[in-house]
């Protein structure tokens, strides 16, 4: 099983017992939970549930395996052209590692429905529009190709 979440503005497909590296979160407790879930599914494509935005009920529990870790520096360049200005700065960007403990469902896929999707109206079908009848061109006549002198 499989799921889509979203964690500060970035989407993830998370499985059970995988580790997965997002910027650094700001915890208290040695768990997380995931809340805006947009999608689950089997690893076949069978039973699949996806949410308008989210599904109602469902969530990812995670056990935080590391709170603080730097990534690998990052060169940002700052420079504007025709002035001779050119500076280099160095980042390192904190993260989080979390290990999927678990996806917890929104329950059945008929359930999720009911509840996520609400039934548009429908709309009706629209009849052709009934074509004009154009009047018949005029057949122009040619000329005659005009003599050339020898």
């Amino acid at each position: 099983m499989f799921a889509v979440i979203e964690l500060q503005w970035h989407q993830y497909i998370v499985r059970e017992n995988d580790t997965l590296i997002v910027d650094k979160l700001e915890l208290t407790d040695s768990n997380y939970t995931a809340t805006k879930v947009l999608l689950i599914s089997e690893e076949d494509g069978t039973n699949t549930i996806v949410g308008k935005p989210f599904i109602t009920g469902a969530s990812v529990a995670f056990n935080v395996v590391t709170d603080f870790q730097k990534w690998e520096k990052i060169r940002v360049l700052k420079f504007k052209r025709k002035n001779r200005y050119q500076r280099v700065i160095w980042f390192r960007p904190h993260q989080t590692v979390l290990e999927v403990k678990q996806i917890i469902g929104g329950g059945t896929k008929a359930a999720a429905k009911k509840a996520d999707i609400e039934e548009a109206p429908k709309k009706e079908a629209k009849t052709p529009a009934v074509k004009k009848e154009s009047a018949p061109k005029k057949v122009v006549a040619k000329k005659p190709a005009a003599k050339t002198a020898e």
